[in-house]
């Protein structure tokens, strides 16, 4: 399910983003690159744990390489848990 954001800024918290953003880009183009590091972050953290568990898993016949087939794979696991889930531990 994709999701479409809006987010309201301030014009005070407006003036201080362009104050530190470096280049060109501008507050669109920061917000998107930001949300974007953290969807590959949280992907390469779903890798790093899963990996291991996967390749040990003798009911996995292989691991895919495309992204949205490992990740139905991953959260279809019924030891799949998410950071919230692992900060409850």
């Amino acid at each position: 399910m994709a999701i479409t954001l809006t987010i309201k800024i301030s014009d005070e918290n407006q003036t201080l983003l362009k104050n530190d953003l470096i280049g060109d880009a501008g507050i669109n183009e920061w917000a998107d690159g930001m949300i974007k590091g953290e969807v590959n972050r949280g992907y390469k953290k779903m890798r790093t744990k899963y990996d291991p568990i996967l390749f040990d898993d003798a009911s996995v016949s292989s691991v895919p390489s495309d992204k949205t087939q490992y990740i139905n794979l991953v959260t279809a696991r019924s030891d799949y848990t998410t950071a919230k889930q692992d900060l409850k531990k």
